[in-house]
């Protein structure tokens, strides 16, 4: 399951993975809701209650998962949920609930299961399609680490910011998956002064200079202003070209 989620998402930093499908398109059945209702009043509503608060609807729900998979909603519900027995409940439990969030947060019904595709190719996005993501989302690009004046830190040639769902750092086997894409052309300011968990390692970041290296951290809006505060930072390749 993780092998699949960190594919998916090196699939989205280097070539931004063609999707047919988004929640807009219909992508559960209302049957399915209605059995994801019951198993919601089982297991989730005396924590969420009836109206789905704590992040399962409206627009936190949309702040916190849009530019997203329905992949990483359900791992991250199966992992925590339900919040004093989780990973407990079956696979199929799972997506009926996520057949019900979906439907409370007024996604249409369609033909077929959530699950009949894979969910991985099933992006969350608003109505009006695909939009920045949200101050404070958790983000991640690929580039070339370049020193600033002053000290300052930048990703240049860097791939598009998308989103993660992972502080931890990438194993050597997930790390094999962002060596061959080609780099992008962004350019992402670098924050090292917060750090997260990044601190109580080693938080130099020379070693990696003018290397292609994969980042992570929190996303920060202020106003046009736009950079990461760095939460990991990893080497891909000591050629910073390809």
């Amino acid at each position: 399951m993780r092998e699949l989620s960190i594919l998916l998402t090196a699939c989205i930093v280097i070539a931004g993975c063609s999707r047919n499908k988004n929640v807009w398109d219909g992508v559960y059945t209302g049957a399915q809701a209605t059995r994801g209702r019951d198993v919601y009043n089982s297991h989730c509503v005396h924590c969420h209650t009836a109206d789905l608060i704590e992040g399962l609807s409206g627009q936190r729900f949309m702040d916190d998962w849009r530019e997203d998979t329905l992949k990483s909603l359900f791992d991250q519900t199966k992992r925590s949920m339900p919040g004093d027995k989780p990973s407990t409940l079956s696979d199929q439990q799972y997506l009926d609930v996520l057949a019900f969030v979906l439907k409370k947060n007024g996604f249409p019904e369609g033909r077929k299961e959530l699950g009949a595709q894979p969910l991985g190719a099933v992006l969350i996005t608003g109505r009006d399609g695909p939009a920045p993501l949200p101050n404070g989302a958790l983000v991640q690009a690929v580039g070339c680490l370049t020193k600033g004046a002053e000290g300052s830190w930048r990703l240049t040639n860097a791939t598009q910011l998308v989103r993660t769902r992972l502080f931890r750092n990438l194993t050597s086997d997930e790390m094999k998956l962002f060596e061959q894409p080609r780099l992008g052309k962004d350019n992402v300011v670098l924050s090292t002064s917060r750090f997260f968990r990044f601190v109580s390692r080693n938080s130099d970041l020379s070693p990696m200079e003018n290397r292609k290296v994969i980042v992570a951290g929190r996303l920060v809006r202020e106003g046009s202003d736009v950079r990461v505060e760095l939460a990991r930072a990893q080497e891909i390749d000591r050629n910073c070209k390809r």
